[in-house]
């Protein structure tokens, strides 16, 4: 027998002659997983055991098809072969006049198949008429609606094996969604209040429609702008009050938040002083708050994006004259559903010493007891928050202490009480000038430890001391913050420690000083120690030399303590680093 080899997709018809009452087009169709062709595997396929396709094969490509006319009634053989390198990657189909598959086989085996030949009757291409039944939903989420295209086909004609969708905006131009097998499509994200059309064109063995003719549908009406997306129309609330909405279908104002949309509520209480706590914890999504003083909203009073999780919460205290406008949106662009709780409490009056210029005097070494609650945070913006507790607002008192007879060293300690867990503190020199840069030393607040400064070789005068914690009113505390009452004392000594005095003439220049700090001595300087307002140890260094350089180049910033030792006396000095 002659062997026959396909190049790529090869088309070969087989024309034989039998007598029968109906004559058809079978087809064999090889395929490759590998996409290299039979690579020397073949197959025979014989019609009423006569050869019509001897060694059939391809050389390349994932698939090449044959064609083997037949009669009905006819039988058809294949006869496999195991030649070939890489036999499990072949296989082949058998399939009817209407390309129905009969028959499979993969030449890894020598098992013969054999399948009878009907000639199926060829259905006329289906009619392109039917029932169309659009279905629009919308899925309120600002992004437009939903549409469930769907039809009734019409059978006459021949039934259709599947559906090719057209849709668009524009009539006569529309763009193929692909084809289905069901009798229905499911389109997202229309716009709103927009007409579109749409097309379907089914098909069969027998081939495809035409004279399609095209519908269309109204799209739904966008959801109407709610009724407080300004601040002007904000719904009122009240102590107690509890709403739901939501910021899906609301525009973005953008006044001082985020591009979020936003939605607005109103507060007022005259004539009664209290606490007002706005919430948002029962929300479902990322939320973002802020609060105004006025409308149009130009003056922020507080916001807040996460109090609990990823929701907001802010407080405010109420005078009796204060209206508040809040705003509630999403942190970046979210939207979604809120629940708005107003709750009210009775206003902690601010302490006496709330502010600078009314400080309470400190007596030395007697322990004075006092309080952050109900404090407000004296100054504005960053540059007053501390080094040590750098958080924005902190709910402050102050204190004074008045030294004499110096040079002294001064230590101030700070202890929380009750249910207070912080009490920070910073002290400056002479005046109530409370920025970063003036603070002669800060501790931190630590929960339950409080702080302590001690600070030497004080001149003369009056020192003032702020005591803190986190988060005053108008912001709310979390629960890690608590305002609250704290123990604060402060001693006072003669600095024990004056090296010029033990006739070490020791000096040191410059201050302020950019790269290196020049230290000299009648005698060897044995240790230096340098460091930051929190006490931390930044650099050591033991000269053994009666001058020496100590370079602060990659120091940042800011005020130091240097601690210098000489013949076992040690003189501490403050130096600013630029």
């Amino acid at each position: 027998m002659k062997k026959i080899t396909l190049l790529c997709i090869a088309f070969i018809a087989f024309a034989f002659s039998f007598q029968a009452n109906a004559q058809c087009d079978y087809t064999l169709e090889m395929n490759d997983s590998w996409g290299d062709g039979w690579n020397g595997g073949t197959v025979d396929v014989l019609v009423n055991g006569s050869v019509v396709l001897d060694e059939a094969t391809f050389t390349s490509g994932a698939q090449a098809s044959l064609i083997i006319s037949v009669n009905d009634g006819d039988q058809i053989t294949t006869m496999h072969s195991v030649d070939g390198d890489y036999p499990t990657e072949m296989s082949y189909r058998i399939l009817d006049n209407i390309g129905v598959e009969v028959g499979t086989g993969n030449p890894t085996t020598d098992i013969d198949t054999a399948i009878d030949v009907i000639c199926q009757v060829v259905p006329d291409p289906p009619l392109c008429t039917g029932s169309p039944t659009p279905s629009v939903g919308g899925t309120n989420t600002g992004l437009g609606s939903t549409v469930d295209l769907s039809w009734i086909p019409d059978g006459t004609g021949g039934a259709p094996s599947e559906y090719e969708v057209f849709f668009g905006t524009t009539s006569g131009a529309l763009t193929s969604l692909g084809t289905t097998t069901d009798e229905f499509v499911l389109i997202t994200g229309l716009e709103y209040d927009t007409m579109y059309y749409w097309m379907i064109v089914p098909s069969n063995a027998g081939g495809v429609a035409t004279g399609c003719t095209e519908w269309n549908f109204m799209s739904i009406s966008a959801p109407p702008t709610p009724t407080n997306d300004t601040c002007n129309t904000g719904i009122a609330v009240s102590c107690g009050s509890q709403v739901v909405g939501s910021t899906a279908d609301a525009a973005a104002t953008n006044t001082g938040g985020n591009d979020a949309a936003d939605l607005w509520y109103v507060y007022s209480n005259p004539g009664v002083t209290e606490d007002v706590t706005f919430s948002l914890c029962n929300s479902d999504y990322d939320t973002n708050m802020i609060v105004y003083s006025d409308c149009p909203a130009t003056t922020q009073i507080v916001t807040n994006d996460d109090f609990c999780a990823l929701q907001s919460e802010v407080t405010v205290t109420n005078t009796g004259t204060e209206t508040f406008y809040i705003m509630v949106e999403g942190y970046d662009t979210s939207t979604g559903d809120f629940i708005l709780t107003t709750t009210c409490s009775v206003s902690i009056p601010a302490p006496s010493n709330d502010n600078c210029d009314a400080s309470e005097t400190l007596t030395l070494g007697v322990s004075t007891t006092g309080t952050t609650a109900g404090a407000t945070d004296q100054g504005t913006g960053s540059d007053d928050d501390t080094d040590c507790d750098p958080f924005d607002t902190h709910a402050d008192v102050w204190y004074s202490i008045t030294l004499t007879g110096g040079p002294n060293e001064l230590t101030v300690t700070t202890t929380p009480t009750g249910t207070s867990n912080e009490a920070g503190l910073a002290i400056y020199p002479d005046e109530c000038d409370f920025l970063d840069v003036n603070a002669l030393g800060c501790a931190g607040s630590n929960s339950d430890t409080g702080g302590t400064i001690t600070l030497t070789d004080l001149a003369d005068g009056t020192y003032y001391v702020r005591v803190w914690s986190d988060g005053a009113v108008p912001v709310s505390p979390t629960a890690s913050r608590t305002e609250g009452t704290f123990d604060i004392i402060a001693d006072v000594t003669l600095s024990t420690a004056d090296i010029n005095a033990n006739g070490l003439a020791f000096t040191y220049y410059p201050n302020p000083v950019s790269s290196a700090l020049t230290l000299k001595a009648q005698k060897d300087i044995d240790n230096v120690s340098v460091y930051n307002m929190l006490g931390q140890e930044v650099l050591r260094t033991a000269p053994n030399a009666v001058d020496t350089e100590i370079s602060m180049e990659n120091l940042q910033s800011g005020a130091y303590f240097v601690k210098v030792t000489i013949g076992g006396v040690t003189e501490t000095v403050r130096v600013l680093k630029n």
